[in-house]
C-alpha cells in the first residue's frame, strides 16, 4: 500500500506493537520540531498504549505517512542516558523495526568536496563511536567501532542516491519545512530562520577567546568560562578570519527570507562529549571519514537499527553558539518526515525502499 497523508484522522491505537518506528530527541526544541511534523498528533494519553512497567521514558504518539510512531525525548544528552531509554522504549514498544535519532548536530565545513553550511542535514550510512578507545602515552587511539543500520536500509540509501529519487527526495524536506514553517507550535515558539548574514565559519585554528583585554585564562589559552557564553562580537573574532565560501556569498545574495538545505549521505560522529575544537574536529574527520558529530546514536544503536539525522547548528569549533538550534531542528524533522516517506514497511521485519512508479519512490 503506498505511503503518504491518511485522509481522515487515525486513531490512536492502544495495541503497542502496531507503533514500529521509533524517534529519539534530545532537546526539547528537537522534540517540538518532530512533534509538530507529525500528520496526527495523539493528545490524549489515555486512548494510546500502555507502557511497561519501569519505563520512565516521556512518550509522543502519533503518525508520519501513515506509520504510527512514538517519540521519547531525553531528560539529559549523551549516550548512555539515549541507551537507557532506547531499552525501555524496546520494552514498551517491541514491534519497532527502525529508530531514528532527529535533532542537531555539528556539521564538518566541507563534504565530499562541497561547502555545507548552517542548517544543511546529514543521514547516516554508519555511526562511529569515536571516543570509544584507549589512552597510550603517545595519546588516545580511538577503538573505531562502526554502527549502522539494517543491510536493508543501507541498499535503500545506494537507490535513493540515483539523481530522481535523490531529487524527489529533496523536493519533499523542502515541502515539509515550507508546511512546518506554518506550524502553530512553531510560530507559538518563535522558531525561524536566523539569516546567512549569521552563518560564520572561522580557520580552524582561529580560537573563540578573549583578545587584548586582560584575560588570564585566555591569555594562557586555558578554558574561560566567560568566553565560552560571550558572543564573537564581543570577543572582536576576526572578519579576516572567516573562511571565505562562494555557497554562502550566492545565498547571501539571493536570499528570500529562508534556505533551502543541502542533504549528504555519509558516517556520523557520536560520542558522549560536545565537539567545540576546530583543529580536532578535523583530524577526526580525516582519520574516521565522519560528516558531523553527535552524542545519541551510538547509544540507540545498542538497542535498535538506527539512523541519524541531524541538521548542523554549529561547526563543531570554539565558536559554536545556539543561534542556529531552532532552524536546525526544523530541518531534521523535516527531513525525518521525507525520509519515512519514502519507506515501505512490509508484514516482515524487513525495511524496504521502492522506486516503481516512475522512479518515485513509495
Amino acid at each position: 500500500m503506498p505511503v503518504g497523508p491518511t485522509l481522515r484522522k487515525p486513531k490512536p491505537l492502544l495495541d503497542s506493537d502496531a507503533y514500529t518506528i521509533g524517534i529519539v530527541c534530545a532537546l526539547a526544541d528537537e522534540a517540538v520540531a518532530v512533534q509538530s511534523s507529525f500528520d496526527h498528533f495523539f493528545l490524549d494519553k489515555k486512548a494510546c498504549p500502555k507502557i511497561a512497567r519501569g519505563d520512565g521514558n516521556s512518550y509522543s504518539f502519533g503518525t508520519i505517512c501513515d506509520y504510527h510512531v512514538v517519540l521519547a525525548q531525553l531528560a539529559d544528552m549523551g549516550d548512555v542516558e539515549a541507551k537507557e531509554v532506547a531499552k525501555d522504549m524496546q520494552r514498551s514498544f517491541q514491534n519497532i523495526k527502525l529508530c531514528l535519532v532527529v535533532g542537531i548536530c555539528g556539521i564538518i565545513p566541507e563534504i565530499d568536496g562541497k561547502e555545507a553550511m548552517l542548517g544543511d542535514v546529514v543521514i547516516s550510512r554508519e555511526v562511529i563511536q569515536y571516543t570509544r578507545g584507549k589512552d597510550y602515552p603517545s595519546g588516545f587511539v580511538s577503538k573505531n567501532m562502526l554502527r549502522g543500520a539494517s543491510d536493508t536500509v543501507l541498499r535503500g540509501f545506494e537507490r535513493l542516491c540515483t539523481p530522481e529519487p535523490w531529487e524527489y527526495f529533496c523536493v519533499k524536506v523542502n515541502e515539509n519545512l515550507s508546511t512546518l514553517m506554518e506550524h502553530k507550535s512553531i510560530k507559538t515558539r518563535g522558531f525561524k530562520y536566523p539569516g546567512r548574514e549569521t552563518d560564520f565559519l572561522y580557520e580552524s585554528r582561529y580560537v573563540h577567546q578573549h583578545r587584548n583585554q586582560g584575560c588570564e585564562a585566555c591569555d594562557a589559552l586555558d578554558y574561560c568560562k566567560k568566553a565560552v557564553k560571550a558572543p564573537c562580537h564581543d570577543l572582536d573574532c576576526s572578519d579576516e578570519k572567516l573562511v571565505p565560501r562562494e555557497r554562502l556569498l550566492t545565498e547571501r545574495s539571493h536570499s528570500s527570507g529562508s534556505s533551502s538545505p543541502q542533504i549528504y549521505l555519509g558516517n556520523v560522529a557520536s560520542g558522549n562529549r560536545v565537539m567545540k575544537n576546530g583543529v580536532m574536529r578535523d583530524e577526526v574527520a580525516q582519520k574516521q571519514n565522519v560528516i558531523a558529530f553527535e552524542m545519541e546514536g551510538a547509544g540507540v544503536w545498542s538497542t535498535f537499527p538506527t539512523i541519524v539525522i541531524r541538521a548542523g547548528c554549529d561547526y563543531a569549533d570554539s565558536h559554536k553558539n545556539k543561534k542556529w538550534q531552532e532552524w536546525a531542528a526544523m530541518t531534521a524533522a523535516s527531513c525525518a518526515k521525507a525520509f519515512l516517506g519514502q519507506l515501505q514497511m512490509g508484514i516482515s521485519e524487513n525495511l524496504e525502499y521502492s522506486t516503481e512508479d516512475g522512479g518515485e519512490l513509495v
